[in-house]
């Protein structure tokens, strides 16, 4: 995997001095729900109280992390957060987005489709108990200056 602090300093090498760079990434705190459902599905899969917690791809770069690596190159970092709430009244486009994590599910050792089939359950009751499924979300812009 690519140095974050060595990525941000072949960046500002290629930015003109009155350059701009606009970056984006996820907030640690994105899509949390999704995060719980894996590990409670996955837990009771296995056995356990909780699963392992999915794979984070911008865990290494995250809002709360990127204005600090940014902020060494650029005099200026400013954040725009972009909060959002995802709301659904049907268990598949959740199961749908989740079915993305079979890239990394074997690294823990987690039964991919029977926790699959486990998250479907637990969606499907939440959304007859309470009409819905919500799910927030934070992802942000970072505008970066000389």
């Amino acid at each position: 995997m690519p140095d974050i602090p060595q990525a941000v300093r072949e960046l500002a090498r290629v930015v003109a001095c009155d350059g701009l760079v606009v970056a984006s990434t996820n907030s640690d705190r994105d899509k949390a729900e999704l995060d719980d459902l894996w590990q409670r599905a996955a837990g009771d899969v296995l056995g356990v109280e909780r699963g392992p917690a999915r794979i984070s791809l911008s865990a290494r770069f995250s809002l709360e992390r990127a204005p600090a690596f940014l902020g060494e190159e650029f005099s200026r970092v400013e954040v725009v957060e972009l909060p959002g709430t995802i709301t659904v009244r049907d268990p598949e486009p959740v199961i749908a987005h989740m079915a993305s994590y079979r890239a990394w599910a074997d690294q823990h050792d987690v039964p991919f489709d029977t926790t699959i089939d486990r998250a479907r359950t637990l969606v499907t009751d939440h959304v007859a108990r309470h009409g819905a499924y919500e799910i927030t979300c934070l992802g942000g812009i970072l505008v970066c200056r000389r």
